[in-house]
């Protein structure tokens, strides 16, 4: 869309992937209307981020063309109206005014690339980091501003009850209740840049649910027991309820969906600390999964993987060690104030660096720091 003035345009970027085309660049087009007038267009002095399709004008004279794929910025355009009347009885074939020279503005579309966590609880509450680009800075909204609100954030299609833009790149929102898997959605509006907008310049980005958030009722461990008994039991995480049919808030539907991966041992411990999943147990390996069905691939966590061991934390996306794990299994974990308190059969926790703590079976870990401490007054054995 063209928001035109005299001196002044703006435009939107398209971000659908069907307006693909080369830019405009020092060339002139010729748009005739059904009265037989015609409005040249030429860009000079900079590139003009508009699909190679020629300009339309219609009968009441208003001239469009679209927005190119990822194309945005400030272009120069010189308009000349004239027909072929001719001349005759005071008739004018060029306007006065001659040229009209506008300035256009394209304004980028803000774009969701991931949120983290992906995963949080039905109540809502939680607080998710959504990541993308063209969210607040001059180079995005068009003018400058101490700090730029945003028209809309939204997760499954429910507003968060808050959000602030930290950076172009990064927002903080508290989640809405709310029930399965849907898409992030990001709008922006520049109501705030005043006399620069003549009309609504909202946009918004998008990303599909599959790849965003999901509101759970419930998450279970515990251990598959395999049909052979010779063959050793898998640990098991499951979410409730499924994301295919999660039922609604006041009803939410008896089903679980898997984690996608695979732990060679029993899920002992399960806990919700500083809006991440915290799993503990007797694995001694993990796979994470990709696909479905027959496309459905293994993959290990590489050099992490020893860290992996017996505990983790999962975003709802990807497995992460705390430091580098313990050096046997864990039986309980419970909230100490900002801590993690995890206990189990081990005698060592190790740092991110590969210090060890000399803990016995009881340890504290900070997700603020990253760390771990002993409990005073812990027997040594575990």
């Amino acid at each position: 869309r063209l928001f035109a003035s005299r001196a002044c345009a703006f435009a939107s970027q398209c971000a659908a992937a069907g307006c693909v085309s080369p830019l405009w660049q020092d060339l002139s087009y010729t748009s005739r209307t059904p009265l037989h007038s015609e409005v040249h267009v030429q860009a000079w002095e900079s590139k003009l981020p508009c699909a190679g399709l020629l300009p339309s004008l219609d009968h009441d004279g208003t001239l469009r063309f679209h927005t190119a794929r990822d194309q945005h910025g400030i272009a120069h355009l010189r308009v000349r109206v004239h027909d072929d009347g001719g001349v005759a009885y005071g008739g004018q074939d060029v306007a006065e005014e001659g040229p009209l020279e506008v300035l256009l503005r394209v304004l980028p579309q803000p774009r969701v690339l991931g949120v983290s966590p992906r995963i949080g609880s039905m109540q809502g509450g939680n607080l998710v980091t959504v990541r993308g680009y063209y969210f607040g800075s001059i180079y995005a909204r068009g003018y400058w501003n101490a700090s730029y609100a945003l028209a809309s954030v939204a997760l499954g299609g429910r507003e968060c009850l808050s959000a602030v833009a930290l950076s172009d790149s990064e927002i903080l929102c508290r989640a809405a209740p709310g029930l399965g898997s849907g898409a992030a959605t990001v709008v922006v509006d520049d109501d705030a840049g005043g006399e620069l907008f003549l009309t609504d310049t909202r946009r918004a980005g998008m990303l599909a649910a599959a790849e965003a958030y999901r509101q759970v009722e419930m998450v279970a461990g515990g251990t598959e027991l395999a049909a052979d008994v010779l063959v050793d039991a898998h640990g098991l995480l499951a979410f409730g309820p499924a994301a295919s049919a999660p039922g609604n808030l006041s009803r939410p539907a008896s089903s679980v969906d898997r984690a996608a991966m695979e732990l060679m041992g029993s899920v002992e411990a399960l806990l919700v600390h500083e809006g991440l999943l915290f799993a503990g147990g007797s694995w001694t390996a993990t796979l994470s999964y990709a696909g479905e069905g027959a496309n459905r691939s293994a993959t290990s966590p590489g050099r992490e993987g020893a860290a992996l061991q017996r505990l983790f934390k999962y975003d709802g996306e990807h497995m992460a060690p705390l430091g580098l794990g313990v050096n046997g299994d864990v039986h309980t974990l419970a909230r100490y104030q900002h801590y993690l308190v995890v206990g189990g059969a081990f005698t060592a926790v190790m740092q991110g660096h590969g210090e060890s703590v000399q803990s016995g079976g009881l340890a504290l870990w900070s997700e603020e720091a990253g760390g771990w401490a002993g409990v005073p007054n812990t027997p040594p054995e575990g």
